[in-house]
């Protein structure tokens, strides 16, 4: 009936070109808002908040859109039968740890279900790509003083290596929701391999960017 990468790829752009002209805007040196004050640090004010919280903060909820659709892989791939239902039933928020059974434990796959998953996290990733490059470029352009860039440099090499770990094991996933009878453990276990693939993301993020830019808007 489809083929789940295909399917995917077509929404990756449809969403991709849905997203990219905000950031693209907000790239162009004309749109910004150019304000005089000083800040604390005495730099300029527009100088000083390039590399905004703003921006990490985009950065930091497109990781989560995209833990939540690999929590909903493994949630779909570990279904068990239920004696009584609730209508109420939320999605975890953070990826349940488990000790695997065997497949014939588990419902079958709803292959319809996993290419919602699946399809959906490639548009992120692909948000998630522009959205550090809008950093990289406020960054580069503005906010990270001669001193420090070859710490910038290494920081944005490993997030470009993250991401593109990411995007291979979503491919993983996505190759196993073709294969005609995937197994419920093997999808579960794509499905976490992708959640440690945004945990690193995050320690960059976290205790890298935000740290720099903190050391960079910090007064002399």
């Amino acid at each position: 009936m489809y083929s789940s990468i295909e399917w995917k790829r077509g929404l990756a752009i449809l969403f991709t070109a849905a997203v990219t002209i905000a950031p693209a805007i907000a790239a162009d040196p004309s749109s910004e808002m150019i304000s005089t004050t000083a800040g604390p640090s005495g730099l300029d004010a527009t100088t000083s908040n390039v590399m905004s919280l703003d921006d990490i903060q985009d950065v930091a909820d497109t990781l989560q859109h995209i833990r939540h659709k690999a929590i909903g892989v493994f949630e779909e791939a570990t279904r068990r039968k239920v004696t009584h239902f609730d209508i109420n039933r939320l999605q975890s928020n953070s990826m349940p740890k488990t000790t695997f059974e065997d497949s014939k434990y588990y419902l079958p796959l709803r292959k319809g279900w996993l290419a919602y998953f699946i399809g959906t996290m490639e548009p992120l990733v692909n948000i998630l790509n522009t959205q550090l490059n809008h950093v990289d470029e406020m960054a580069k352009r503005h906010a990270i003083p001669a001193a420090k860039m070859p710490e910038w440099h290494d920081i944005v090499t490993d997030w470009t290596n993250a991401v593109h770990d990411l995007d291979k094991q979503l491919d993983r996933c996505a190759q196993l929701l073709d294969e005609p009878s995937p197994g419920n453990v093997e999808v579960a276990k794509s499905a976490q391999a992708i959640d440690r693939q945004v945990s690193v993301l995050q320690d960059i993020l976290l205790n890298r960017v935000n740290k720099l830019r903190e050391e960079v808007d910090r007064p002399n």
